[in-house]
């Protein structure tokens, strides 16, 4: 009797056992049902119970879950740059059909990737070689682009250091005239190579004769990479100026009472300086710059003065000799008589204003007790007082 309860005890934990394997069959079936069949060794399952079975169902289904994640991910980076930035080439368009076509041909919304795998590896092993060729050919064609612009910048900073080398002697020959002005001294400066994109252009030009040094068929390395993704940055940001004032600067360099004064501009020009000697100084530069440009061509060049008056008498007079000297015309305009100034010009010319407002321009020949005649013989009593 004790032997038939002991053994009912063992059947009913045997059955019990089987119940719980049953049931993880049960539920294996049920999982694996929804997965598509694959022919696998039927012997390495022999050995499994129905727990490790569940077990590497499991687990199988989360690698499932892991590769159909990263199948999706994956296929969305090769779509991207397609839909964006290289959005209308004919790489796009194939890229796009193939997407459409896995995408309408895949009725879970899970599988495209998969479908599209195949066309997507066709494309590749068939254009590749032919994408490859065609990116080397453009890049390469950017480079010499590139390095050629490179030259023509350096030789413009070249020119306008030579420039600036010539302007700077042209204007200490023509201020020479006037002993008070001999301590002045301009200076022009090339600003290409200051220039952000410069370092930009530059490094493109360095990784562009590294990469020339390498396999004909060889892709653009790292480097060059960088460095055009650097200037394209540099030229959406708007750091890339065409206008040729921003090439170059300039500056004036003279002492006042022993210390030294710059100025860059004509409004910080006036410290130490009289009205007249800042016109003599500005005229001075513009003069020397337009005869660098003349050279030794024939045509005139006349140069107005208004307010002539603030013009010291030696510096009027140096000014109208040396004008004279380089066939250049001086257009000096002042109210009132000025006989000092009056006796160096043949031509003389008056602007009368008439009561309606209109001005006319007229020779002037003065009046019979206040004419050329009179002024001079006022400015010739004056010297002969003063000797």
């Amino acid at each position: 009797m004790q032997e038939h309860k002991t053994k009912q005890s063992e059947l009913s934990t045997l059955y019990t056992k089987l119940g719980n394997q049953l049931q993880a069959l049960r539920q294996t079936l049920d999982r694996l049902t929804s997965m598509d069949a694959v022919e696998v060794g039927l012997e390495s399952l022999e050995k499994l119970s129905a727990a490790d079975m569940a077990a590497e169902t499991s687990r199988l289904i989360r690698e499932a879950d892991q590769i159909k994640n990263g199948g999706r991910k994956l296929f969305r980076e090769v779509e991207e740059p397609f839909n964006s930035d290289h959005r209308g080439t004919p790489e796009a368009d194939v890229i796009q059909d193939i997407a459409i076509r896995s995408r309408n041909a895949d009725a879970t919304g899970d599988r495209f990737w998969v479908l599209a795998a195949p066309d997507l590896q066709m494309y590749i092993d068939d254009g590749h070689d032919a994408q490859r060729s065609k990116l080397i050919t453009r890049v390469r064609a950017l480079c010499t682009q590139v390095v050629e612009s490179r030259k023509a910048l350096q030789d413009i900073h070249k020119a306008i250091q030579d420039i600036g080398r010539r302007a700077t002697h042209k204007v200490a020959e023509v201020l020479g005239w006037f002993p008070e002005f001999t301590n002045f001294n301009l200076h022009v400066q090339s600003k290409i190579q200051e220039m952000t994109i410069w370092d930009d252009i530059s490094a493109l030009s360095v990784q562009a004769e590294r990469w020339k040094g390498m396999e004909a068929n060889s892709l653009p390395p790292d480097g060059l990479a960088y460095a055009l993704r650097m200037m394209h940055k540099r030229m959406s940001d708007g750091w890339v100026s065409a206008r040729l004032e921003d090439c170059f600067s300039t500056s004036l360099t003279w002492a006042v009472n022993g210390m030294p004064r710059v100025a860059r501009n004509t409004s910080e020009l006036g410290d130490g300086l009289s009205t007249g000697q800042l016109k003599i100084v500005v005229g001075m530069i513009y003069l020397a710059l337009f005869e660098m440009i003349r050279r030794d061509a024939d045509f005139d060049l006349l140069v107005p003065i208004d307010e002539a008056l603030e013009l010291e008498v030696n510096n009027a007079e140096t000014l109208v000799n040396n004008f004279n000297s380089r066939n250049v015309k001086l257009l000096l305009g002042f109210p009132g008589g000025a006989p000092e100034l009056m006796k160096h010009f043949k031509n003389l010319y008056a602007l009368d204003r008439r009561k309606s407002g209109a001005v006319f321009l007229k020779e002037y020949r003065g009046s019979e007790d206040g004419g050329i005649a009179s002024l001079n013989a006022g400015l010739q009593l004056e010297e002969e007082v003063a000797v």
